[in-house]
């Protein structure tokens, strides 16, 4: 059993409060009976004379103790006014007016509200309370302040069909790259959308931002010249050498399909695509060699990429050509990145294979932005990238799997929010909000939304 210390504490009492305080089991919960003290207040009416009409027992979740459900039973005094004959009940603060669950088990709710992979249907069990009001203390409590646009911020999309906008499958998610945290989210990656939320963003915050970044998607630059004149657009490395990479391996399929199932060429370019496709592989042909059963030989890395080049000579040039690109792309400053990046699209131009025309485009298409991720203005001295902004979709991936199809875009940015950005807190307070869907949403997914 909770010794009286506990109970007065989790309750936010004093000794002096308390007239009976007792315990027992029933139905394996801790019932704690609780009476206070008669404080014998006046009406709050008319501040008249007030005497005992009854009594009503209440009960209050306070929690688990002990690994074992606990409640108050409390006996609640309802006074009459001798003057003007309303009557009221006594005053107690053990949680909100009209609710049988106590600050303390909000608070362990709104913590664990916090934690990502907490579905609510998981908080609400464990705080023996429903999913339902889990989710109205999310929309009372979370309250998400309008947060100063970051000097330097990522943007970035999210595909989620069931919260974003009817003519949109995308949400927009935009980090603070300095402070690492996210700093909002829009249910649409459209530009008018965009356009709308900048626009209302003070212009002296506007221009103060000075490093943008994003994937290669035209929109983002369009509106990030509109809306910070000064700041500079960085395209992401990652993106840049993803399209190139797609570019390489779209080709060794093609090149892939022209042999037999059954071949040896077949089978080095699908069991070995890594070979030519990922970056940093040890290559030196003294490394330990591996018996392969299908070529019936012992192999290491060198002799299989030997092998694959001696397949197609424009595959071997579009490896080089890739390596060129990974190396510019890990190793240069920024003061030399503007020559380095010509160097590069020159060396594309020379050899003009057909299936880098269109990377050899975005290079060119995005010079500007690409020298510009080569800036390591902040302390923490990394390039300018969407890394972060990958990483928070990552995470907003989880919290939407463990939502279970929830389609409350309000209430799922609140949480995000409130998990991802130290800047948002919950505010425990006596108003309630339920920040219900109007009216009836489009859902193509789930017919069991929340």
């Amino acid at each position: 059993m909770p010794n009286n210390d506990f109970i007065i504490s989790i309750l936010n009492l004093e000794e002096d409060d308390i007239e009976e305080l007792d315990s027992h089991f029933e139905d394996s919960k801790i019932i704690i009976d609780l009476k206070l003290k008669d404080r014998h207040p006046d009406c709050p009416y008319c501040h008249g004379k007030t005497v005992i009409k009854d009594y009503k027992k209440v009960k209050i979740i306070i929690g688990d103790l002990n690994n074992n459900e606990t409640m108050i039973s409390y006996k609640k005094r309802r006074y009459v006014c001798k003057d003007c004959h309303r009557t009221f009940f006594e005053r107690s603060n053990f949680g909100p007016k009209n609710t049988n669950v106590s600050w303390s088990t909000i608070k362990s709710i709104m913590q664990d509200v916090g934690m990502i992979n907490e579905t609510y249907e998981a908080i609400a069990k464990r705080n023996h309370v429903s999913a339902t009001i889990v989710q109205r203390y999310v929309d009372s409590f979370l309250i998400v302040p309008r947060l100063t646009m970051p000097v330097s911020f990522g943007i970035d999309e999210l595909y989620a069909p069931t919260l974003a906008m009817r003519d949109s499958d995308y949400l927009a998610i935009i980090v603070d790259n300095v402070h690492r945290s996210l700093h909002d989210i829009l249910n649409s990656r459209s530009k008018v959308d965009l356009s709308r939320y900048f626009s209302n963003v003070p212009k002296e915050e506007r221009y103060n931002v000075k490093y943008i970044s994003m994937d290669l998607w035209d929109p983002y630059r369009d509106l990030a010249f509109i809306y910070f004149p000064k700041a500079k657009v960085c395209a992401d490395p990652y993106h840049v050498v993803r399209n190139l990479i797609d570019c390489l391996n779209r080709y060794r399929i093609k090149i892939m399909n022209q042999y037999d199932n059954n071949s040896k060429a077949y089978y080095l370019l699908k069991k070995y695509d890594w070979i030519i496709l990922k970056n940093d592989i040890n290559f030196d042909p003294m490394n330990k060699r591996h018996y392969d059963r299908y070529l019936k030989m012992h192999i290491n890395n060198y002799d299989v990429r030997k092998m694959i080049f001696e397949l197609d000579d424009k595959l071997r040039i579009g490896y080089k050509l890739k390596e060129r690109y990974i190396f510019f792309n890990k190793y240069t400053r920024s003061n030399e990145a503007k020559e380095e990046l010509e160097e590069v699209i020159k060396e594309f131009k020379k050899y003009d294979l057909d299936y880098y025309r269109k990377f050899l485009k975005t290079l060119k298409n995005w010079k500007e932005e690409i020298i510009n991720s080569f800036e390591r203005p902040f302390e923490d001295g990394r390039k300018q990238s969407n890394s972060l902004s990958e990483s928070m979709n990552r995470q907003l991936n989880t919290l939407i799997k463990v939502s279970n199809g929830l389609s409350n875009f309000n209430r799922f940015r609140a949480r995000a929010l409130y998990i991802l950005n130290s800047k948002v807190h919950y505010n425990l307070t006596d108003i309630f909000y339920s920040n219900k869907n109007k009216g009836k949403r489009r859902n193509k997914y789930n017919k069991n939304n929340i």
